[in-house]
């Protein structure tokens, strides 16, 4: 009887242990879709900053048939800094592969374990982005490239042009989920009004990532009206998807990160970034649905 028992016990514990190995798999598992090998190849590389020893890495997704790569799209995620599977643009990346662009998304120094906000504006990260660009220009000789900042990450690609005296390197920004209340309310938007490219701001309707009290969308639609961007500006609204209030504010796989919608939404940037060059200086209010 105590054998049985004591066999009843260990059968428990294995089923328990198994259990608990199962949903801790599930939890941590990449929520990026399965990159299929016959239409993408994936690279991984590491460039020197030039500070001391500190690198920055940088996950880079081809089209199979290079050849046919349209131009570049270097990403930028949110807070922390780090590639965040979560992520709009990393669940994504596939798709932007699959419509013709090499995808690149930027992780944090090698220094910092979270990224602060404030390295963002900083002439360090700026230099690093500088970097990374010459070396996917050296690498693909693709005239065409595009910076891609997702929620806070908006903030990587949009100070780009206030270190540079020349950005002939960068065809457009693409500014998606971005919040920038705190930057109208204390001025510092001033300096993101005169863009020497296309920037194309894309937000959900709903997302209420929190704005200093008011909703991440409204602070969008005004910056966008304050915004003067060279060749064009364009704001894409988008519609539908998970609603509002199932969700969190901040959760990438709500309307902050265009929840229910990436099929359209990648569609219309990709879109956007064929059609920038050469284009007339107009704007565009688009809906997505």
């Amino acid at each position: 009887m105590k054998t049985r028992r004591r066999m009843l016990l260990i059968i428990l514990c294995l089923v328990i242990g198994c259990t608990i190995i199962f949903i801790s798999g599930c939890a941590t598992t990449d929520p990026r879709k399965t990159v299929d090998p016959t239409k993408i190849t994936t690279d991984e590389v590491k460039i020197k900053t030039g500070r001391k020893d500190i690198t920055v890495k940088l996950e880079i997704y081809e089209p199979k048939y290079l050849q046919t790569a349209k131009g570049i799209i270097l990403m930028f995620g949110g807070t922390g800094g780090s590639i965040k599977p979560s992520n709009f643009h990393v669940r994504e990346i596939d798709r932007f592969v699959e419509l013709g662009y090499i995808a690149v998304l930027q992780d944090k120094p090698s220094n910092f374990w979270n990224q602060p906000f404030e390295f963002r504006w900083s002439k360090e990260h700026q230099a690093d982005i500088t970097k990374v660009i010459s070396y996917l220009k050296d690498r693909y000789n693709k005239k065409s490239l595009f910076l891609l900042g997702y929620s806070e990450g908006v903030w990587s690609p949009a100070p780009y042009h206030l270190f540079h005296y020349d950005t002939s390197d960068v065809s457009g920004i693409i500014l998606m989920g971005g919040i920038y209340l705190n930057a109208i309310q204390s001025g510092q938007i001033n300096l993101f009004i005169k863009m020497p490219y296309p920037v194309l701001i894309v937000k959900h309707e709903d997302d209420r990532a929190p704005d200093g009290g008011g909703s991440g969308f409204s602070s969008n639609t005004q910056y966008y009206e304050m915004l003067e961007a060279r060749g064009r500006k364009d704001l894409f609204i988008v519609k539908g998807g998970i609603a509002a209030g199932s969700i969190g504010p901040l959760d990438p796989y709500g309307p902050h990160g265009f929840g229910g919608k990436e099929k359209e939404v990648v569609k219309a940037v990709v879109e956007w970034m064929d059609g920038t060059n050469g284009m007339d200086a107009k704007e565009v209010k688009r809906i997505i649905k």
